[in-house]
């Protein structure tokens, strides 16, 4: 039992951590949008929604992952 939890510890942590790096590369993105001072409304909003999936939905995602390995 001990083995395939640790099997499963390794494979979450390591799925948290690419997670992590996408999650860097679409922030480095939407500072970028940002900057830019989108104009087209259409495109605001979708930023502005891509925003909102990535600190709430995607960090509560995270937050839950990381307890389910530690426990």
């Amino acid at each position: 039992m001990a083995k395939d939890k640790l099997a499963i510890v390794t494979r979450v942590s390591g799925e948290i951590g690419d997670l992590g790096v996408k999650l860097m590369y679409l922030k480095n993105f939407l500072a970028d949008a940002n900057r830019r001072g989108i104009a087209d409304e259409s495109m605001r909003r979708w930023v502005e929604e891509l925003k909102r999936a990535m600190y709430d939905d995607v960090t509560d995602i995270l937050d839950r992952c990381r307890r389910k390995v530690t426990e």
